[in-house]
């Protein structure tokens, strides 16, 4: 330190008196009721006249396109004659033409193929994959499955009515078997 700047005495901070303070409150809030005021009113603004004070200018109706194709019958189209499509297009006769040769070639996987027995009616399936053979051997099953199901349902409801009918003609037996007993005892 020089001797210069050690006799300078520390500043003073500055005194408030009340009136200072209450003129500061006042202000900052005074400053705060006018943001809220102008933010306020803006949003007003904003929301009554969202397209400015003026009249919003309307877009002139678009003359509607000028349909170049139309369908005028099954299988049948006309262009509008001078269009540009109509320059583009080449007209040709068709002509009925035979073709010898195949179209398309398919290459791919015989997945299943049915196979005859040694026997009438043995005919038998030889898949690609052993998981496809099980998959079919499932649902062969499931069919058999159903099958017996019914058949079984069915002679269960036959053999319940069956029961049903001779309970029945065994409980009118017994009753009157009953009835006679009692004329006998009386």
């Amino acid at each position: 330190m020089t001797e210069s700047s050690a006799n300078v005495p520390p500043a003073s901070p500055a005194k408030s008196t009340p009136a200072r303070e209450r003129w500061a409150k006042a202000w900052s809030t005074a400053q705060f009721y006018l943001a809220i005021v102008l933010t306020g009113g803006f949003a007003a603004y904003l929301f009554l006249f969202p397209h400015g004070i003026g009249k919003h200018a309307e877009d002139p109706p678009r003359p509607r396109p000028v349909e170049i194709v139309q369908t005028i019958g099954p299988r049948t189209i006309q262009i509008q004659k001078g269009s540009g499509l109509e320059q583009k297009l080449e007209l040709t006769k068709v002509q009925e033409a035979r073709i010898t040769s195949p179209l398309l070639s398919v290459t791919g996987t015989v997945v299943a193929s049915l196979r005859p027995g040694g026997k009438a009616g043995s005919d038998f399936w030889q898949f690609n994959s052993p998981e496809v053979l099980t998959a079919y051997t499932d649902w062969q099953r499931a069919v058999a499955d159903a099958t017996f199901s019914e058949t079984h349902l069915k002679q269960v409801a036959d053999l319940a009515q069956t029961n049903e009918e001779n309970f029945h003609s065994s409980t009118v037996a017994s009753s009157r078997s009953i009835t006679g007993m009692s004329s006998l005892i009386g």
